[in-house]
């Protein structure tokens, strides 16, 4: 075979099945990413990590069949604490993979894993629906969900907020395209993982006023909120019934008094909380990068290991200036889906603002997938500005994945020597 023939059924190998399958390749290959990069050594470190010691471990409990990691008042052992000032849900999914393969440090963190590469994909779904005819910004923005590092710790901690994000970012997903059930049941499992999944409430109120003409005629007026109440009270509805299904096991072997009492408890928890921790930061704070969470570290003879709960500072950076652009074009073109995405991105942060409580980086987390979409977009509408910036999506992709590449180690125990930790604190305050 000469080159002229072998080049020719290259050419037609492309023309034929990889030029009419190139979205669905590339999100592939971003997919596998997510899950080497989340799955490599996940056992390590071979220990519990920064608050495993409460959900990791009550989700072993429950595996156990130990009743009594369900409620407040039993005793622990030390060093441990069960998880009963959330809601069950994320402890429920972490327990099948735990089912299966026995409790370990791999088991427990194999969930949030694969909540992350699933969340990854979601990222591409809800980015696909809101710009169909622009598919860089479906891949742009899941790409960014697959480097960013405050994900990817969480990815790879037995904790429940990838599996919260998953859950709010399917919520959304299915809201949009109107399929109110599938919606309402990812819903449900939101709020039966954390309270904060409340706030998806008037996210859903917003976009339910903009499905409608709405004219002076009394009468139009009238349907349309009865109609918006109805599908707000389904929400409830629908939501209420997975929560009290995700806690059947203490209703069954407690009742419904102790039920009422751990919601008390809960509440008391959330409000009265008086605590101080060297890492918490306020909500303010997150969208610069500002405070990160040191989770676990383990020193060697001249190498010492880290994970720190700390994002991309590309993707945090970059993403602060692209809700800037995209709050401006939203005023200015007055498109109703960037205001859905704002609004998503804000319902998830915001909020936090207001708590009395201790707050964390990672609190943020249910806010960076859309993040992400804002940032693929603003970049995606900035390179159509002028035949010079054609390329900068694809320059500030690379930056980001050189980035990523640079903070792994950081960001997943990898041992590093000592004289090289100071060279990941870009910051004064990353310390």
């Amino acid at each position: 075979m000469n080159n002229t023939t072998f080049t020719t059924k290259i050419q037609k190998l492309f023309t034929k099945y990889i030029k009419p399958n190139y979205i669905s390749i590339l999100l592939f290959a971003i997919l596998f990413f997510a899950v080497i990069t989340k799955s490599w050594h996940l056992y390590h470190p071979n220990t519990y990590v920064f608050d495993e010691v409460y959900v990791g471990f009550t989700a072993e409990e429950y595996v156990k069949g130990n009743i009594k990691a369900w409620v407040w008042d039993y005793p622990t052992p030390k060093g441990f604490a069960y998880d009963w000032s959330h809601p069950p849900m994320g402890r429920h999914v972490m327990t099948l993979p735990i089912y299966l393969l026995e409790v370990s440090s791999f088991s427990r963190r194999v969930a949030p894993m694969l909540a992350g590469v699933v969340l990854t994909f979601m990222v591409f779904q809800l980015a696909k629906l809101l710009f169909p005819k622009r598919p860089a910004i479906w891949l742009f923005a899941a790409a960014f969900s697959a480097l960013d590092g405050l994900l990817l710790v969480l990815s790879r901690t037995g904790l429940a907020d990838t599996i919260l994000a998953t859950f709010l970012v399917s919520t959304i997903y299915f809201l949009l395209r109107q399929n109110y059930l599938v919606s309402a049941l990812f819903f449900g499992a939101a709020v039966s993982t954390k309270w904060t999944a409340v706030y998806t409430l008037g996210f859903i109120g917003l976009v339910l006023l903009t499905y409608f003409p709405w004219k002076k005629r009394m009468v139009l007026i009238g349907k349309n909120l009865l109609h918006i109440a109805g599908v707000l009270l389904f929400y409830l509805t629908i939501g209420a019934a997975v929560y009290l299904l995700s806690y059947s096991p203490l209703i069954i072997n407690y009742g419904f008094e102790k039920f009422w009492h751990l919601q008390q408890q809960m509440y008391w928890y959330h409000t009265g909380l008086n605590a101080t921790h060297p890492y918490q930061s306020p909500a303010l704070s997150w969208p610069i990068l500002y405070r990160p969470v040191w989770f676990w570290v383990e020193y060697g003879k001249n190498t010492v290991s880290n994970i720190y709960a700390l994002g991309n500072p590309l993707i945090f950076w970059g993403g602060l200036g692209a809700v800037f652009f995209t709050l401006y074009q939203a005023i200015t073109t007055k498109s109703r889906k960037l205001w859905y995405l704002l609004l998503a991105y804000a319902s998830f942060w915001v909020p936090w603002t207001f708590s009395p409580r201790i707050m964390f980086l990672y609190h943020y987390t249910p806010a960076i997938p859309f993040l992400t979409i804002i940032l693929a977009y603003a970049l995606d509408s900035v390179s159509r500005l002028h035949r010079h910036l054609k390329y900068l999506p694809a320059i500030f992709l690379i930056a980001t994945f050189l980035v990523f590449w640079f903070f792994y180690p950081y960001w997943t125990g990898i041992p590093i020597p000592k004289d090289e930790v100071s060279r990941f604190q870009w910051l004064q305050s990353w310390k």
